[in-house]
């Protein structure tokens, strides 16, 4: 069909899309077909879109989580921006990587997480203070540490062999000469070292307060809770310190990679050490960026692999306007500006309706007069001839009757039987036509 259309208006110099339409075919489904020409029919496949992903990203993002198989898709997912990677969205990376067989089902969410606690607005608000275990060859040690509730950034640590009142005041005292002149409020569990009366009055004379969690909800003080179990779960299991001088070792590592290089996912994907700077909006505005550009340039290589898939037909139209030869554009697409006539004969229509295996139709014969409504329509012509309007049914001049301006409430009256609209006045005699014949119509003004 295209090839026939093409053809033909070439010939006869009929626009495109009057002869398509003389041949019963609307224009979008024509130029639905011109622009699939020379492809393959694959009307039920996958169209693939600007923003998906290309082979090389998805075989990436494979590869970084076989490199880091602790990290969680999310916090890949940031890794690998900051890292320049690739630049996708979590949810892109769970769905490859779920697609590869690397992850299962995501966890429900805790529908308790964040709810009955005000968090902090700023960083040394909260100092979140708790001791936990660690079995060391067989021998229990002490770790105390205070973390900031803001960014989640370790403070202080220490591991000692006995944990004591005093030895809680030297590590929050230790605390908070890294940070000299903060004054936060101090959250702690209800342990002795914490319950006591000297360490009570040592917050008061350093002009700090004190909260304790409710007794046997832990979950008050989650944010140590969940420390402790990162520190466990990626340093201490790992790893089996065997001395108490190689546990310091790991433990001052693993904190310098926590507090610096880990992104964590509660303060958006950044380090504690950012969150503690206020570095995370450059941070997030950098991520922006380069996923905006990443997406800018998926686009232009898939539309660079359309141009080069374009039918040939578009393309040697291109190439004609590229030399110079003159071109013009009908329902959007570049056709040849030669012989372009706004008409043709009926032998041509004819043998175009023929040749289609439609009935061949009569464009010389006047259609019958009757009252037409909007455009009149125009006869085809020769070229070179004048246009020639079909005119309407000639206008009498005779003057109407006016029509009822309301609905009847009796039946008319015929003269000769009794009726209820025998009593209606009749209408006016008709005043007679002065000098004007009615016979005579009035040509329509063209």
């Amino acid at each position: 069909m295209v090839d026939f259309s093409n053809r033909w208006s070439g010939k006869t110099g009929i626009a495109l899309c009057a002869l398509v339409l003389w041949l019963g075919v609307s224009l979008s489904k024509f130029y639905g077909w011109r622009t699939r020409y020379g492809k393959a029919n694959e009307h039920n496949a996958q169209v693939p879109r600007d923003h998906w992903l290309e082979d090389w990203e998805k075989q990436a993002i494979v590869a970084y989580e076989r490199e880091h198989p602790r990290e969680g898709y999310r916090r890949l997912t940031f890794m690998m921006l900051d890292d320049d990677v690739t630049a996708v969205s979590p949810p892109t990376v769970y769905r490859v990587l779920k697609g590869a067989g690397r992850i299962g089902h995501a966890p429900p969410p805790n529908p308790r997480k964040g709810k009955g606690f005000h968090q902090p607005s700023g960083p040394h608000h909260h100092w979140h203070i708790d001791i936990s275990y660690l079995n060391i060859c067989g021998t229990f040690y002490y770790l105390c540490s205070i973390l900031d509730g803001y960014s989640r950034f370790i403070v202080h640590w220490e591991i000692r062999a006995r944990m004591t009142e005093a030895e809680a005041e030297i590590i929050v005292q230790r605390g908070r000469e890294k940070f000299p002149g903060e004054t936060p409020r101090i959250i702690s569990d209800n342990g002795p070292q914490f319950i006591a009366k000297d360490f009570k009055e040592f917050l008061r004379q350093a002009g700090m307060t004190h909260a304790r969690i409710s007794p046997g909800y832990p979950q008050s003080n989650g944010k140590k809770e969940r420390w402790y179990e990162t520190l466990k779960s990626e340093c201490i299991r790992p790893n089996t310190p065997l001395s108490l001088e190689e546990a310091r070792r790991l433990v001052a590592r693993f904190v310098e990679h926590y507090n610096h290089l880990r992104l964590h996912s509660a303060i958006g994907y950044v380090t504690p050490a950012d969150k503690l700077f206020g570095l995370e909006n450059v941070i997030h505005s950098e991520r922006d960026r380069k996923l905006e550009t990443a997406r800018e340039g998926r686009r232009q290589r898939r539309q660079a692999v359309r141009q080069q898939q374009d039918p040939p037909a578009r393309r040697k139209d291109e190439a004609a306007a590229a030399d110079g030869k003159p071109t013009c554009r009908v329902g959007g697409l570049p056709q040849p500006a030669t012989k372009r006539y706004p008409g043709a004969s009926a032998q041509t229509v004819g043998l175009l309706r023929c040749l289609a295996g439609l009935r061949p139709a009569t464009p010389r014969t006047l259609p019958p007069a009757r009252p037409t409504r909007g455009a009149l329509p125009i006869l085809l012509r020769e070229p070179g001839q004048e246009r020639v309007p079909m005119l309407p049914p000639a206008v009498s001049r005779r003057r109407q009757r006016p029509r009822s301006l309301g609905r009847r409430t009796s039946p008319p009256d015929c003269g000769s039987c009794p009726s209820p609209g025998r009593n209606l006045p009749r209408p006016a005699k008709r005043q007679p036509n002065l000098g004007i014949r009615e016979e005579e119509p009035v040509p329509y003004p063209l």
